[in-house]
């Protein structure tokens, strides 16, 4: 009631009202400021009251009011009180909340003289804000419920009139302007009854909000599109352009492996099969990173293959490079290193073909700059084969590649993935200085999914820097908010660096339960990249739990043998020096010092970073 009663003395100029007025108006309005405001003006226009030199008193009993019984008579009672100009604000309300006059002059509804004096009257009346002077001036309802008032009070036939003349006018006059804001056409077409214009404009708006990177605004337009689509019949050929685009926002609001994101991009393949699209290379690469997202990575990689089968049959010069990239990070996550990067470097070759402007088109199609992508899991692809130096190289050029893309999604995507390049090479700082960047970034655009990687990275980033307080409970809800997403690839290297920030703490116990939730996770998905660290984690976190020294090196010999299966000389190398420091402390030094030096002396560069650092002082010792 505080609150009402200082509306209702703005409204007074400071003088009281009595009070059973005051309670009236409070009871009326349910705590709606704009009602108080416009009920107390009703009162104090009525023959009800009778004012004095500090307050209002009722000159007749309080049940004998002629108040506006709802907020919508309220509102026509003050357009009533200027009925020569109603019908200007009638036309106000059907452009919009906000107008110009050189639009309504435009139209022609009403002569210029009385729309100057009507427009004029109604600002005077504090039913519209005026900027600048006509014909240059705007208007604004002063309240949105004060346009919707005006708008109501027409017959619906002459609504739909209004809106198709508008529609017209600017199609016609204010084409430019119609161009940057196609949402505008889409809804007067709307209103008029004209539903193909509607959904012809809504998509146009769609596919302009997905290129200035405005996801949620692109899927509201998209959506609408759809809606009308399918209320009017089945247009497989726009339903094809609709499902696509929503695919590639959603891509990035929700993540790859959201249910709307995969049943946007599977109904979108299903389209293809009925018409002839030169977009079939884009539909089946958000399919492909769906499946992916999901760690589905035989469907993935299958659907990688058809996209390099299909590549001679698109006008799509795109198609090779995308190809190119869906099966080297497949190829990636299965574990089959060398085979990856066989299509990397051609991705890349083709990628510097194209221009900025292409490559600027290239990402709009495809939902992200896959230049980064094909940079980034480069980078994570040579550092993995043993060749720290490249891969930080490659990390650079993935980071310049997503920053030249002007490409919100494409720069996050990039900080994560070189983020764990960092991480790989032990470079913690940077992880963490990098992930806050892309946290922030992530935040302001809406980017859920990157959100809690960025999360996850900048937690165990904490951790390893000496800051380990609530950094488990950080990482694990950043978890829980990835797997909510529907994404699930990637998760036993997350669920690793859990497992490191549990040990750091002494928490082997759960160190070990995070590690074994991980082996859970790649027998299910055959996601194969990272097994080894895992075997090896497993056996370093049994060893500091207890003596089992036979359990331990069969760990450590699992992981050695898997990484040299998959020609992973990061992971091997790790594995050796496990092993050696094991062996060291079980009077095996001169087994410890061969097998570490025949892994160590395979290496030709990154010999400042921490892996074979550690690895040259533990040779030191040996020696």
């Amino acid at each position: 009631k505080v609150e009402v009663e200082a509306l209702i003395r703005v409204q007074t100029s400071g003088k009281t009202l009595p009070p059973e007025v005051v309670n009236h108006i409070a009871n009326r309005c349910d705590g709606v400021p704009l009602y108080v405001e416009e009920l107390t003006r009703a009162i104090l226009m009525s023959d009800s009251l009778q004012e004095t030199d500090d307050c209002f008193e009722l000159k007749a009993p309080l049940e004998e009011l002629l108040i506006p019984a709802t907020l919508q008579d309220s509102l026509m009672a003050r357009l009533d009180r200027v009925p020569a100009v109603r019908s200007v604000a009638q036309l106000g309300a059907v452009f919009g909340r906000e107008f110009a006059f050189e639009m309504l002059k435009a139209s022609g509804m009403i002569e210029e003289p009385a729309l100057r004096d009507g427009l004029g009257q109604l600002v005077e009346a504090g039913l519209l804000y005026q900027r600048g002077r006509p014909p240059e001036s705007k208007y604004m309802f002063k309240h949105a419920l004060i346009q919707d008032a005006a708008y109501q009070s027409l017959l619906r036939r002459t609504r739909q009139s209004y809106h198709e003349q508008i529609a017209s006018l600017l199609s016609s006059h204010f084409h430019e302007q119609m161009e940057t804001h196609p949402e505008i056409l889409a809804h007067h077409y709307l209103e008029s009854g004209n539903s193909s214009q509607a959904i012809h404009f809504l998509l146009k708006a769609g596919q302009l909000a997905v290129q200035h990177s405005a996801n949620h605004e692109a899927v509201g337009h998209l959506d609408k599109a759809l809606a009308l689509l399918l209320e009017h019949g089945q247009d497989p050929h726009r339903e094809l352009v609709i499902q696509r685009l929503r695919g590639t926002s959603l891509m990035a609001i929700k993540g790859y492996g959201a249910p709307e994101t995969v049943e946007a991009f599977h109904r979108a393949r299903q389209l293809c099969f009925e018409v002839e699209d030169d977009s079939i290379h884009q539909v089946l690469f958000g399919v492909w990173i769906s499946e992916l997202t999901r760690a589905n990575h035989s469907a993935a990689y299958e659907i990688a293959n058809d996209m390099q089968k299909l590549e001679g049959q698109s006008a799509d010069i795109y198609a090779p490079h995308a190809g190119h990239v869906a099966s080297a990070v497949s190829l990636l996550h299965q574990g089959h290193l060398i085979e990856a990067r066989e299509h990397f470097h051609p991705s890349l070759k083709i990628h510097r073909r194209f221009n900025i402007a292409s490559r600027q088109s290239y990402t709009r199609l495809y939902g992200m700059d896959n230049a980064a992508a094909a940079h980034s899991y480069g980078a994570w692809c040579e550092w993995f084969l043993g060749y720290p130096d490249r891969a930080l190289e490659q990390r650079q050029k993935a980071l310049e590649a997503a920053k030249a893309s002007n490409h919100s999604y494409s720069l996050c995507r990039a900080l994560y993935l070189c983020a764990v390049v960092n991480q790989l090479c032990g470079d913690w700082q940077t992880v963490f200085e990098e992930t806050e960047i892309l946290i922030q970034t992530a935040r302001e655009h809406g980017l859920s999914m990157v959100v809690s990687l960025g999360q996850i990275m900048h937690g165990a980033a904490s951790a390893a820097l000496g800051d380990s307080d609530g950094q488990e409970a950080k990482i694990t809800e950043a978890l829980q908010g990835y797997s909510t997403t529907g994404a699930r690839f990637q998760s036993p290297y997350h669920h690793a660096l859990l497992a490191e920030v549990q040990s750091r703490k002494g928490d082997l116990h759960s160190a070990l339960e995070s590690i074994n939730d991980a082996q859970k996770i790649i027998q299910l998905t055959g996601e194969h990249y990272y097994s080894a660290e895992i075997h090896r984690l497993t056996g370093e976190f049994t060893r500091a739990n207890s003596n089992q020294h036979s359990e331990v090196e069969t760990r450590f010999m699992q992981a050695l043998e898997l990484a040299r299966s998959q020609n992973s000389k990061g992971l091997e190398l790790r594995s050796a020096c496990s092993l050696a420091r094991l062996w060291l402390e079980t009077k095996k030094k001169t087994a410890a010092y061969d097998l570490l030096s025949s892994v160590y002396s395979g290496f030709t560069e990154g010999f400042e970073t921490r892996d074979l650092q550690d690895a040259n002082n533990l040779l030191e010792e040996l020696s």
